[in-house]
């Protein structure tokens, strides 16, 4: 279906196409070839091909939760044993996405709200797996807490600390409880330690938006038919096809957009205690507009600005609100699928490492370090784009780990899955098997159109885990367990691997 949609580029281009594309392509010239793809992708014109695909893509996405199932918890707490991770999953799901609440402003700019449907998909999941499936996980929103009274420490952070300890000793949770798959990701738990958290004075008004008043806490909730945290402005190419589809402002809503991340923030499920995504400062010193977390590049990833160049562009940028900020794509390869030409592109494998200039406004004791010109931050002469910290003392920030607890609202951090690219943290888990292939992030585009033909977004959600020692308080229950900076709870792969039939 969608090389369906590529084959007027491609036809362009000369090429034989399976979807039969290959009639129609006597063309007079590179002009011609220009005009033909514009008058495609037009997105002023709302009958085009380009805009109906741009307002709803005709091919839905598929979105694969794997769970990271502990198989020897009791082992685990006790300290005998190094966590052994098993993968279950993956539960499939359908992503049917589609802009409504559009506005123009002018003819350059279009304004929307991004809606997304969820439905399972069992054909497409594990043999046999259901949304009423359990698996035994790390309590996420229980860890999340208790990393949360960690780091605030005092007498609220022990009183809370003390009243987990009553909870996990009364047997009212565990920290590596049943969860069922379906409650876990969208339906929501509202029993044990969510069920506490939402009533207990402790902690009721500052809970991340995973919690909702009607169904508590839900990986995925608020994100079922809601465009919340998903408006955009993008820019249409009424002056300019290089910024064709370019994100220039994003909001939680309409009424928010704004042209960087300096005004983004996550309030609590109650909309209070509001906190900025990235209030450090960056490797020249700025924390507002300037800087490079808070910046806004690039397109959603479905599509780019059309004739793609391989040897002139240096970055595809893709602007997420998974992680919370722009993430520049390296050309890795030509690729055909199917006929198809297109060009493969990857995050490349340092661009989670904290030495890279444009993360150091999202490590707090990097940041302080540079801006206080500590003389351990040295730069490279022979790339400009890294420090040489090897003379730093660092101890909260890990390479291939990026924190995104202030736009997360509660303690997360984000990884490949398996700790592809962050090899020291796969020393404290047995059972993971890092694998390029099926573990990192890439997109295929074909490049005359820019539309994407496969991509995949993969990313690991991990949670710290504290032994009773590094908490406010003793806690008999994590008396034995190893603190871990990030414990693995699942990992998500949204994409899709079309091809044409």
């Amino acid at each position: 279906m969608l090389a369906m949609h590529v084959a007027v580029a491609a036809c362009v281009l000369g090429l034989s196409l399976c979807t039969g594309a290959e009639s129609g392509c006597d063309l007079d010239g590179p002009d011609m070839v220009k005009s033909m793809v514009h008058d495609w992708l037009d997105l002023t014109n709302s009958g085009s091909e380009g805009y109906k695909y741009f307002i709803q893509p005709p091919v839905p996405a598929l979105i694969r939760f794997t769970f990271f199932g502990v198989s020897n918890h009791e082992e685990v707490i006790a300290g005998l044993e190094k966590p052994f991770l098993i993968e279950k999953g993956p539960y499939v799901y359908r992503e049917e996405r589609f802009k409504e609440d559009l506005h123009w402003n002018t003819s350059k700019f279009l304004e929307f709200g991004q809606y997304k449907i969820y439905t399972f998909v069992p054909e497409k999941s594990c043999e046999g797996c259901t949304e009423d499936d359990q698996v035994r996980i790390l309590n996420m929103p229980l860890a999340q807490q208790i990393a949360k009274f960690a780091d605030l420490g005092g007498m609220t952070g022990r009183g809370g600390i003390l009243a987990i300890e009553k909870m996990l000793t009364d047997g009212v949770d565990e920290l590596f409880p049943l969860a069922t798959v379906g409650d876990f990701l969208f339906r929501g738990i509202n029993t044990g330690a969510a069920g506490w958290m939402m009533t207990a004075g402790l902690t009721k008004d500052r809970l991340p938006p995973m919690f909702r008043p009607e169904n508590g806490f839900a990986f995925f909730n608020g994100k079922q038919e809601s465009s919340e945290n998903e408006c955009y402005q993008v820019e249409t190419s009424a002056e300019s096809w290089d910024r064709h589809t370019m994100i220039t402002k994003w909001g939680r809503d309409l009424d928010s957009l704004s042209e960087d991340l300096s005004t983004a923030k996550t309030c609590s499920w109650t909309g209070k205690y509001c906190q900025a995504w990235w209030p450090y400062a960056d490797a020249n010193g700025n924390i507002g507009e300037p800087s490079t977390c808070n910046e806004i590049c690039g397109t959603d990833g479905t599509q780019f600005p059309p004739f793609i160049n391989k040897h002139s562009q240096e970055d595809l940028w893709i602007f997420s609100t998974l992680p919370c900020r722009s993430v520049a794509l390296k050309y890795m390869a030509d690729v055909t699928i199917e006929g198809v030409p297109g060009l493969a592109w990857k995050i490349p494998s340092d661009a989670a490492n904290i030495n890279k200039t444009r993360n150091v406004c999202a490590c707090k004791e990097l940041s302080d370090l540079v801006s206080n010109g500590d003389p351990c931050v040295k730069t490279n002469e022979a790339d400009q784009g890294t420090l040489d910290i090897s003379n730093c003392s660092i101890t909260s920030c890990y390479d291939g780990l990026q924190d995104i607890t202030m736009c997360q609202g509660a303690p997360t951090l984000l990884s490949y899955p398996h700790f592809y690219l962050a090899d020291v943290q796969q020393a404290h888990f047995d059972g993971l098997s890092p694998d390029s292939s099926l573990h990192r992030t890439y997109l295929i585009v074909e490049p005359v159109s820019g539309l994407t033909l496969r991509h995949h977004a993969r990313n690991q959600f991990n949670v710290p885990v504290f032994n009773s020692a590094d908490l406010p308080t003793a806690v008999t229950t994590l008396a034995n367990i190893a603190t871990v900076p990030a414990f693995p709870v699942l990992w998500v792969d949204e994409g899709s691997d079309e091809t044409c039939h």
